[in-house]
């Protein structure tokens, strides 16, 4: 590792330690795969929604103001802490997942590319176990992946969302093809007890999203 990114990396860790030692650690709950990054989405977004509010219901043209400038700068800080705490403590580290047996496809794994206050970014690599056709008999030409967030109990998480192909990774999707797919999940201050993924088929997707 270059001396620079050293450098870099420490100066992130330092400020971050700084941010979240003033949080309180009642607030900062800590999750077994995520750490500290759904309770700092929980703090931001609540504190983000309060100064919003405060705005918002103000009767005072100077307060509304200092209000609406604390609800900016705390969106603002809030992408640059989230975004730190990813790159320093838990930067493409491995996502535990679920999948059905009967499923076209085999995960092969799965990892967390990034996060905002809100979402976290997935990415995963899919094998293919049969020929993935269209109802016109030829080849689908753009695979798509559903996905719920669970707990130890496996009550679902936020919402349902898609992983796809993209647009760069056209088919046919043919057996034995193993194809890269990304999606994100939300919402990430409800992940304090985050579990892990599980794959759903598509009609359980299209019944909770």
């Amino acid at each position: 590792m270059g001396a620079l990114k050293k450098m870099t990396i420490w100066v992130l860790s330092f400020a971050l330690l700084l941010v979240v030692s003033s949080c309180g650690s009642a607030v900062l709950r800590e999750n077994q795969t995520l750490g500290k990054l759904p309770a700092l989405s929980e703090k931001y977004q609540n504190e983000i929604a309060s100064y919003k509010e405060k705005a918002k219901q103000s009767t005072d043209m100077e307060e509304a103001f200092a209000m609406e400038k604390k609800f900016k700068l705390t969106k603002e800080e809030a992408d640059q802490v989230i975004n730190d705490y990813v790159t320093v403590n838990i930067s493409e580290i491995a996502i535990p997942f679920e999948q059905p047996e009967e499923s076209q496809f085999e995960v092969l794994d799965m990892h967390l590319k990034g996060a905002s206050r809100t979402r976290m970014d997935l990415v995963s690599k899919v094998k293919i176990k049969e020929d993935l056709k269209n109802k016109y008999g030829g080849f689908e030409k753009y695979f798509f992946a559903y996905i719920k967030a669970v707990d130890k109990d496996g009550n679902t998480l936020g919402k349902p969302t898609v992983m796809s192909s993209g647009m760069g990774n056209r088919g046919p999707y043919i057996a034995g093809l193993e194809v890269p797919i990304e999606g994100s999940i939300g919402n990430l201050k409800y992940f304090v007890d985050f579990e892990k993924i599980v794959f759903i088929s598509k009609e359980d997707y299209e019944k909770n999203k």
